[in-house]
């Protein structure tokens, strides 16, 4: 009766060890740093590597670069040639 158990117990071990553990390696920050810093190359690379979030973030990093870049120009502009 105790030798059932034990090889009960040593089966279910092995059962637990040889199981997947999946991990989400889907990242919304990476894919905004991959947006922002990489611009267009970010996004074709978030298109291709990337899940849901990571192409969500690459989006919202781009758009904000975007902006970013966009409101430093006007400064420079109206710097340049305001006066």
């Amino acid at each position: 009766m105790e030798n059932k158990t034990v090889e009960n117990i040593v089966e279910q071990t092995k059962a637990e060890e040889n199981k997947v553990v999946s991990v989400n390696t889907d990242s919304y920050g990476g894919g905004f740093a991959l947006g922002f810093f990489l611009n267009l190359i970010g996004v074709v690379v978030a298109l291709m590597v990337g899940g849901e979030q990571r192409r969500r973030g690459c989006g919202y990093g781009l758009l904000t670069s975007t902006i970013i870049a966009l409101v430093i120009s006007f400064i420079v502009y109206l710097a340049t040639f305001g006066s």
